[in-house]
């Protein structure tokens, strides 16, 4: 499902972040939906956006950037993120994934 087109992103936080080559990956929770997402900023078309549920490999997500600068994978069903990972591949550049836990929640879409 789409995180933006549902109620799943009113109440959503930014659980963790990563920074390099110029994009921001974070790593998006909601509690009343148990769903996570995975968002890019700062990225080019072909950049590639994952979510990875370890324990649950059928559930993960994974979206290429078809134009702007932001993109997201669709929401997953996870009753907390112990095992879940966003990252993104920065065509020609590399990966960076969201490792660092956030210090502040973030509350936008």
């Amino acid at each position: 499902m789409e995180p933006t087109a549902t109620v799943c992103a009113q109440d959503a936080t930014t659980a963790y972040t990563g920074r390099g080559y110029g994009v921001l990956v974070e790593l998006r929770y909601s509690a009343r939906c148990h769903a996570a997402w995975a968002r890019m900023s700062g990225t080019s078309p072909g950049d590639r956006i994952m979510l990875t549920v370890q324990y649950d490999e059928e559930n993960s997500q994974e979206y290429r950037q078809q134009t702007g600068k932001t993109a997201h994978t669709p929401m997953a069903h996870v009753d907390s993120l112990t095992g879940v990972q966003a990252c993104a591949i920065v065509e020609g550049r590399g990966t960076v994934c969201a490792t660092t836990q956030a210090t502040s929640a973030t509350t936008r879409p």
